[in-house]
């Protein structure tokens, strides 16, 4: 192919023009903070670990709730969060998610990788969201109540501990 759109554009162009809709439909505060990357891995994670696709352009509203945040939580240590709030109040949603943040911590994820709910809630930092979904993704490889898809390679030393080794395995492993 010669590079260039349909309308005599550069690929580039074609894809900033792509971005800029992607971003134009999202709520204005998640509009500075919408980067476009890596929300398709994490989404692509979640419908693999919870069998519910999720469109990245809609990542806030759809775990906004923190609902499906709570269940994957639960899927990768049952019975992680007690009690998953199903109230459309926001204080609910925004105890969904905290508690959904806590879990994470519970599980290994450090800090610096964890959000606040008001990251999600309020979509201050989708970024901040992602970078969690995508730590805990990583994390869940050492999980021993978890046997589902994971992102990227077993950590090294997880691997040697436990007589494994050779060859990476793919970025989604399967169960």
């Amino acid at each position: 192919m010669n590079g260039m759109g349909m309308d005599g554009q550069s690929d580039e162009e074609v894809e900033g023009l792509a971005m800029d809709s992607l971003s134009a439909s999202l709520p204005p505060q998640a509009q500075k903070s919408w980067k476009g990357t890596n929300e398709g891995e994490a989404c692509d994670w979640i419908e693999q670990a919870m069998g519910v696709a999720i469109n990245p352009a809609d990542l806030q509203q759809e775990l906004k709730n923190g609902v499906l945040l709570c269940q994957l939580a639960n899927k990768l240590r049952p019975g992680v969060i007690k009690k998953i709030n199903q109230s459309e109040m926001p204080f609910a949603q925004r105890e969904n998610i905290g508690n959904f943040c806590e879990a994470v911590r519970q599980m290994g994820v450090k800090d610096i990788n964890s959000f606040s709910p008001d990251d999600l809630f309020e979509a201050k930092s989708i970024k901040q969201v992602v970078i969690c979904i995508l730590a805990l993704g990583r994390q869940a490889h050492n999980l021993q109540e978890y046997s589902g898809p994971c992102i990227g390679a077993r950590d090294a030393t997880a691997q040697q501990s436990e007589g494994g080794g050779g060859g990476g395995p793919p970025l989604f492993l399967a169960w």
